[in-house]
């Protein structure tokens, strides 16, 4: 709290020096104008010293009264200031904390709530490694540190905490300092974003697969053939969408099983051991057999926990999976095979990425259908270049028969008419003629 009066104690013992001197000096020199008898001077001097005692005392309990009772009101005032801002506080919609020796040593009711706990009691006696993750807490502690020295630092930045419960929330930190209790300690705010976050990384989500299926679809305008584009798909898909892998699998009509004809990302022996036939089998349950049994997208959100996934499980978790998609690819309304997409984060596949990516899959199925006539189209050309080949070597053939049988003929009618006999080809003249 705040004096209103700063040496209020050096003050009144100034007064008392000052003023008892002057006061000495002063009487003892008019008791001495006036009074020559001793003993009638020492009488005088002894009720001097009582009056000024008694006038001191006084003023200075006077002096003092004043200054409590101001000092109550201050007191006063500044309860009732701590008690608004202590309601303040403990109602604020946002956490606070205060952090001092590297301990947190208060935490308003919305923090703890924040974070799941019952109390701020039980809040403050839970080790921080309980709620900040382990690889954040060396750079958060790192932060307070510098800050506490005065190093310029960020005061507002991004944590991710874990709540009592094992689930993760995104929290903003703005953090700055304050004196409490005497001493510098690192006063934050904890404000909850975890839906802002989520938004930012929807948004995120769906402009990275808008991404895919422009390029894809520029691929789509060049491709010659259905390898090349299948073997860009996968790619863009790893590129452009950060998916961990993505391949595509054709369906073998006569064994039923699929067949996997490009790959990119990070793959290991996955796709060596897929073994995906459409039967009963678990193997003939999982994802890409349902969406080429159903033609329709399966999505698995939790390949950790997810039943479908169990045979290749094991291998998709190391290799970082844990999200999945098969999106069936219908050629003429015939089965043709999947585009298969794995991320890295669990519950990647929502409504929208689903289908955005289901038209990529439409995409790609319209591109082999055309590749698929553009095939037939050149067959035709072929044939009928071949064909029209064979005609004009017939016409030639032909025409050269014709042409040797009338030479024939006029050579007949010239031997006739030498040996003075009529001709035989009459027709042949005519139209030499």
């Amino acid at each position: 709290m705040k004096r209103f009066w700063p040496g209020f104690e050096l003050r009144i013992t100034l007064f008392y020096i000052v003023g008892g001197g002057l006061w000495i000096l002063f009487t003892d020199r008019l008791l001495a104008a006036f009074i020559t008898d001793v003993k009638t001077l020492t009488v005088f001097q002894t009720y001097k010293g009582l009056l000024y005692v008694s006038f001191s005392a006084l003023l200075i309990f006077l002096l003092l009264r004043h200054h409590v009772h101001r000092w109550r009101i201050a007191e006063h005032e500044w309860r009732e200031s701590e008690k608004r801002y202590s309601q303040v506080v403990e109602r604020a919609n946002d956490g606070i904390m205060i952090i001092q020796d590297n301990k947190i040593t208060y935490a308003n009711p919305q923090l703890a709530k924040l974070l799941g706990y019952s109390s701020v009691d039980e809040f403050l006696k839970t080790p921080p490694s309980s709620y900040i993750p382990p690889d954040e807490f060396p750079i958060l502690r790192e932060q307070h540190n510098r800050r506490m020295r005065g190093e310029p630092v960020p005061s507002i930045f991004d944590v991710e905490l874990i709540r009592k419960d094992g689930s993760t929330i995104y929290t903003e930190f703005n953090a700055g300092i304050i004196p409490y209790e005497g001493k510098p300690a690192d006063l934050i705010f904890v404000r909850d974003i975890t839906e802002r976050k989520k938004t930012e990384f929807q948004l995120q989500k769906l402009n990275r697969t808008l991404r895919i299926l422009t390029k894809i679809n520029q691929t789509i305008l060049h491709a010659q053939d259905p390898q090349s584009l299948f073997e860009s798909a996968c790619q863009i898909a790893v590129d452009e969408g950060n998916f961990q892998m993505a391949w595509i699998g054709q369906l073998d009509p006569k064994t039923k099983g699929v067949i996997p004809v490009a790959s990119a990302g990070k793959v290991g022996q996955y796709l060596e051991k897929l073994n995906i036939t459409l039967d009963e089998s678990p193997r003939g349950q999982g994802p890409t057999a349902t969406a080429l049994r159903t033609r329709k997208p399966v999505v698995v959100n939790d390949i950790a926990t997810d039943p479908r996934m169990r045979p290749w499980r094991k291998e998709a978790l190391r290799l970082g999976y844990r999200a999945s998609g098969a999106f069936p690819l219908l050629v003429k309304e015939k089965l043709y095979g999947t585009l298969n997409l794995y991320a890295k984060q669990p519950g990647f596949f929502e409504e929208e990425e689903i289908q955005l990516l289901e038209e990529l899959a439409q995409d790609i199925a319209f591109a082999l259908e055309y590749l698929e006539q553009e095939k037939e189209r050149k067959k035709a050309e072929r044939k009928t270049k071949e064909h029209l080949e064979e005609l004009k070597k017939w016409h030639e053939v032909t025409l050269g028969r014709e042409t040797r049988i009338i030479q024939l003929k006029q050579e007949v009618n010239e031997l006739l008419k030498r040996l003075g006999e009529p001709i035989r080809y009459p027709s042949i003249e005519k139209d030499t003629s």
